[in-house]
């Protein structure tokens, strides 16, 4: 290992594999042109395809402009989430989801935060103060599941944050104010 930092030894090794002072143009030709066209190389393939953003908002049928999250199903449907309601968007048009205080079945609350979709193809979701809703696909109505002191099994928290599901099929729930709750 000394010998290897010794000036000595560093300066013989650099001369070793360095070029010698008496090598043919060509070859510092070649050796300057492979050391610039390489790097333009790599770059020009990186930017050969520009980016192009399409913007998708309440024009096109969005119920609100400010986006909290979007899950694509295992069907290719994508679910937003926003501030006024969850849209299902099939790639063509939005059908708007939305609470309706006379109808208990209706999305909990419009304020949508976060989206999960389980091992079963349960679309699940979060909101901003009224719990976890699941909505069943064969009737279109909504499961709430909301803390309250006459249903202490819910989540420990109505705002919510995150939702995840692990490898044993538990939800994990992220609360803004009440840490973490796990539905087994």
């Amino acid at each position: 290992f000394g010998l290897l930092n010794r000036p000595e030894n560093v300066r013989a090794s650099v001369e070793a594999t360095s070029p010698s002072r008496t090598s043919s143009p060509i070859g510092r030709f070649f050796c300057v042109f492979f050391h610039l066209w390489q790097p333009a190389q790599i770059f020009s393939q990186s930017h050969q395809t520009p980016l192009r953003f399409r913007s998708i908002g309440m024009e096109q049928g969005l119920s609100q402009s400010s986006v909290e999250c979007i899950l694509q199903d295992s069907f290719g449907f994508l679910w937003v989430g926003t501030q006024d309601g969850l849209n299902l968007y099939d790639g063509h048009e939005f059908r708007i989801l939305k609470h309706d205080p006379r109808n208990p079945a209706s999305l909990g609350a419009n304020y949508v935060t976060c989206l999960l979709e389980d091992h079963k193809g349960q679309i699940w979701l979060g909101t901003d103060q009224a719990g976890i809703s699941r909505y069943d696909r064969s009737t279109g109505h909504f499961a709430h599941f909301r803390r309250s002191p006459d249903n202490l099994r819910a989540p420990y928290s109505n705002s919510i944050s995150t939702l995840y599901e692990d490898s044993e099929h538990q939800i994990w729930i992220g609360t803004r104010d009440a840490g973490i709750s796990v539905l087994n």
